[in-house]
């Protein structure tokens, strides 16, 4: 009933991990890594730990990995994971999934620790998270345009917000982020940040306008 999905790019030192907790949580029916043309051992790992392993023939970002493993996958709930994250529980993935099962939401977003301050801020900041459980019709009705790199969190966040969709945060302490700049040189890590940060803000940006426009013509 849920297909695990998961993007990953040179995540030889946490895939594995994960891969198995996954599998052995019993929670689901097929769990994808959508190698994103590493470099290093991910998808031979992946699929030694028992994934199922989609290896793209060049690096296509998050949103385009994502859409690549929703198209391979048949089940109606979703659940995506950052492929660089430890310390992750069966517990946690049942938090993240069971308010799907149970329709008390439509979406769940799950928050790490390290990073919850940032989306606590105030309501006009993006709720980002790469660790999100949802109905299948709901990434699907993404425009496949929004679905780029990391704006992918922020256009499945607007269109929840503008249909009427029940989101739900849920606090996942005990999980850590692998950094981009000590999992990689530090120029390659560097430009990671600075890719992700604009591709979040333009994202952002869109999503306002479309926002003050809609309101200037009186439909939103």
């Amino acid at each position: 009933m849920i297909s695990a999905i998961i993007p990953a790019y040179n995540e030889e030192r946490t895939i594995a991990r994960l891969v198995s907790t996954l599998k052995t949580s019993g929670l689901f029916s097929e769990i994808f890594i959508v190698n994103d043309c590493s470099t290093d051992h991910t998808a031979f790992l992946a699929r030694r730990a028992g994934a199922i392993v989609i290896s793209l023939p060049k690096n296509i970002g998050k949103g385009g990995a994502l859409s690549v493993g929703v198209r391979a996958s048949k089940e109606p709930i979703l659940l995506f994971l950052d492929a660089d994250i430890s310390g992750i529980t069966k517990n946690h993935l049942q938090n993240l999934i069971n308010p799907i099962l149970n329709n008390e939401a439509d979406m769940t977003v799950g928050l790490i620790p390290k990073w919850r301050w940032v989306n606590e801020l105030n309501d006009s900041i993006p709720l980002l998270s790469g660790q999100r459980a949802m109905k299948r019709e709901i990434f699907e009705q993404v425009p496949e345009e929004l679905r780029r790199g990391y704006q992918i969190e922020e256009a499945l966040n607007y269109y929840c917000q503008t249909n009427d969709q029940r989101v739900k945060t849920i606090n996942l302490d005990g999980i850590e982020h692998l950094q981009k700049i000590p999992k990689s040189n530090f120029l390659f890590g560097l430009h990671g940040y600075f890719k992700m940060v604009w591709q979040v803000a333009k994202i952002f940006v869109v999503v306002r306008l479309v926002r003050v426009f809609k309101f200037l013509i009186g439909t939103g």
